[in-house]
């Protein structure tokens, strides 16, 4: 699964689809390496795709617009042309693929041409145009209308591995919509020059090769232009203080390109000085089979480095525990402390810039007593940043491992002296991050960084992820290198960040807050990032708040950050809200009676009773204590649901809600956004 999901995120960072207007002149091209890429997935799935498409002689095939993988799930499909004709894959509710075939349609040659391919869902047919005239129509399609779009979709390619089916002509115009276009809709878009919006997802009009591409249709569908393979004056490093190197995953080089591996630490030992390197960082999987032989290999090859800088090393989980402490006994390295006299487990010092740093070594899988070492020694060293390395933590979709929500629950969430967190193991060949909060308020960066399914296809890559710290220790950039080919890997692999041990403050002002009764409640809570505005501008803080808003802001609150899986019926996974709800409802906090055959009506407006419930749940999950309260105070008690009545008491007891001056609660009517920020002002005092 994490090579499936790896290869999933490496395709996606790599292609894109288009829609461009009939008027461009000629097009773009499109190349193996070079990808055009929507930055989020759409909103529904793509049920109509027009494009005006040039075949060269000779050229035969090509995908137009997708976001097909060889890994099967049902959002696959792909837009393309195959041996001449036009062709619509996918995969369906059985998750079996599918492949849809205009065999009576061939694409001329060394021709602009208007194609539209549609799949009507309430038909169960496909239908095929050129230039706006009925070409083929196939019977008995069947296609799921319940999508789940997760993954980013391309122009000219689109998610399979290296990219093979990219598109070897031109395409001048794409539009896509959500819905199945008729053939009278189809006739007029032929002879258009713009795109008809109703129904449209997306519209394009690229002008140039290797330039980002803007949404026609106003739904923020833009394309980023990524590229494999980048020149290192391309994504040049401002002026930096030092730098850190981390070595990833490096089983595949050691047991199977042992001279890219020698290379690699070359690389290093005769560039440290240069990169002002002050400390690298190893992440484990150092062998694959953890032969004799690769441990040889590997223990000649680190220990270059000896002379050089300091170093770190961790065991992953193809490391044996008898070969790498047999390899790498404590006593022939230099570290600060070692929680069972292996270096399994370690810490070790670093001042640099006037900067103190403690980095935390944890072995694969850290036990229990590991961990409460780890939590000892960097409680003890509240003036250092603590940086930690470990080997499993995070899947290649950033959520966490078994072992890695171990680790946050039980060590790294509870300090604020943890600055940044970084881990391998997950077959990722885009880095993948989380930028979560600690118990304490504080930012935490964790990223996950492996390229070792890079190392297969060529041949071994050497891969570092470079970080160049600012003299302050607080702005990072992040360049990920191939010392094989002396180029950075991947246009989105090549970004900045911050690390601070404080919490960060937005600064904020919402000018319909500043006369209102609630702006001392929404104002900290605001700049807290806990919650967000209509606008930059703006609160609104009268307006009702829906039931998937509360939640999210319960969770922010509370700093629970959501995890990825499904909840209900009516919760579709690529909602906003989906990760939310599925981590609220994991952790009990919607009560049965606001659910409605397996329904939880998202978007309906929240009344104050099911908050208080809500806020009670949230409460008693955080190991609060709760006593039933009573709620005769209120005037309008008797008009409370029955299975309200507690949580209303509970929450009055704990003193997060009143009540109105006349003396009502007015439970079953809508909670605002401003009493929302009133209740978790208040619960936040709590927690």
């Amino acid at each position: 699964m994490k090579k499936v999901l790896a290869l999933l995120l490496t395709v996606a960072l790599v292609l894109s689809f288009v829609v461009l207007p009939v008027s461009a002149a000629e097009g773009v091209t499109y190349e193996q390496t070079v990808f055009y890429q929507t930055e989020k997935p759409l909103s529904s799935l793509p049920l109509t795709l027009e494009a005006e498409i040039f075949l060269p002689a000779g050229v035969q095939s090509g995908t137009i617009f997708g976001n097909y993988t060889k890994f099967i799930s049902v959002d696959n499909q792909s837009y393309m042309i195959y041996d001449g004709h036009p062709r619509i894959t996918y995969t369906d509710d059985e998750r079996f693929a599918k492949t849809l075939t205009f065999s009576g349609v061939t694409i001329p040659e060394n021709k602009w041409v208007h194609l539209t391919m549609v799949l009507d869902l309430a038909a169960q047919k496909a239908h095929c145009y050129l230039d706006g005239v009925l070409a083929e129509t196939l019977e008995r399609v069947v296609l799921s209308s319940n999508v789940v779009i997760d993954n980013p979709h391309l122009l000219g390619g689109d998610l399979r591995e290296d990219n093979d089916n990219y598109f070897r002509g031109q395409i001048k115009s794409v539009a896509v919509y959500g819905d199945a276009r008729t053939a009278e809709e189809v006739a007029k878009d032929a002879a258009a020059t713009t795109p008809d919006p109703d129904g449209l997802l997306a519209a394009y009009a690229p002008q140039k090769n290797y330039e980002d591409i803007t949404d026609l249709s106003g739904n923020g569908n833009h394309l980023k232009c990524v590229r494999t393979w980048l020149p290192r004056d391309a994504a040049k490093v401002e002026d930096y203080a030092y730098s850190f190197a981390v070595i990833c995953d490096t089983q595949y080089m050691t047991i199977r390109y042992p001279e890219k591996l020698t290379k690699l630490y070359d690389w290093i030992v005769s560039n440290a000085a240069k990169e002002k390197m002050a400390f690298a960082i190893g992440l484990g999987d150092i062998t694959d089979a953890s032969t004799d032989a690769e441990w040889a290999l590997a223990k000649k090859e680190i220990h270059k480095l000896d002379k050089v800088l300091p170093y770190s090393i961790i065991r992953g989980n193809h490391d044996s525990e008898a070969g790498y402490n047999a390899t790498f006994p404590l006593s022939d390295f230099k570290v600060d402390g070692s929680f069972d006299k292996t270096m399994q487990n370690t810490y070790q010092y670093l001042t640099v810039s006037g900067q103190k740093y403690l980095f935390m070594n944890l072995d694969y899988g850290p036990t229990p007593d590991a961990l409460a070492w780890a939590n000892e020694v960097t409680a003890k060293h509240p003036d250092h940043q603590v940086i930690v390395s470990t080997h499993d933590y995070m899947n290649a979709d950033a959520s966490l491992t078994t072992n890695g929500q171990k680790i946050w629950d039980n060590y790294v969430k509870k300090h604020d002296n943890i600055v940044l967190l970084l881990c391998g193991h997950a077959d990722g060949s885009v880095i993948q991050n989380r930028t979560t909060y600690g118990e304490k308020g504080n930012i935490i960066p964790q990223y996950m960084i492996n390229a070792q399914e890079l190392d297969d296809p060529y041949k071994g890559l050497g891969m570092i992820a470079m970080l160049y710290f600012s003299a302050d220790g607080k702005k990072v950039q992040l360049r990920y290198y191939s010392t094989d080919r002396d180029a950075y890997y991947l246009t989105q692999n090549q970004f900045s960040f911050d690390v601070a041990p404080e919490q960060i403050k937005v600064e904020v002002h919402f000018t319909d807050v500043d006369n209102h009764w609630g702006k001392d409640y929404i104002i900290p809570l605001a700049e807290q990032g806990i919650i967000k505005g209509k606008s930059a501008t703006t609160f609104e803080p009268d307006s009702n708040i829906t039931r998937a808003e509360f939640l999210t802001l319960a969770l922010n609150v509370a700093r629970i950050e959501p995890q990825r899986g499904e909840s209900y019926n009516d919760v579709a996974m690529n909602a906003w809200f989906s990760d939310t709800i599925h981590t609220a409802k994991k952790l009990g906090l919607i009560d049965n009676n606001m659910i409605t055959a397996e329904q939880f009506f998202p978007d309906r407006n929240i009344t104050r009773e099911e908050m208080t419930s809500i806020i009670v749940k949230l409460a008693e999950s955080k190991n609060l204590p709760t006593a039933s309260g009573d709620v005769s105070r209120f005037n309008d008690a008797a008009s409370f649901s029955a299975w309200a009545s507690p949580y209303i008491g509970k929450a009055v007891a704990m003193g997060v809600v009143t009540g109105n001056p006349d003396g009502t609660f007015n439970a079953t009517g809508n909670a605002t956004r401003a009493e929302a920020a009133v209740i978790f002002s208040r619960l936040q005092k709590l927690l």
